[in-house]
């Protein structure tokens, strides 16, 4: 696997594992760092910026 396709595992893999636990996700259309923000809008609508660094031995 290339690079690339590492990192889309990661993210789909994370992305399903915030969905699962009810949180929204959001994927900014301009990239400064931040790859996902992570959002409550049940409870009290917060975000939470995250960084994602993928590697194959995360898997």
């Amino acid at each position: 696997m290339d690079t690339q396709q590492i990192e889309i595992i990661g993210r789909n893999f994370l992305v399903s594992a915030y969905t699962a636990d009810g949180l929204g996700i959001a994927e900014p259309i301009r990239d400064k760092g931040v790859d996902l923000i992570i959002f409550d809008d049940i409870n009290s609508f917060t975000t939470h910026p995250v960084q994602l660094k993928t590697s194959l031995a995360s898997f």
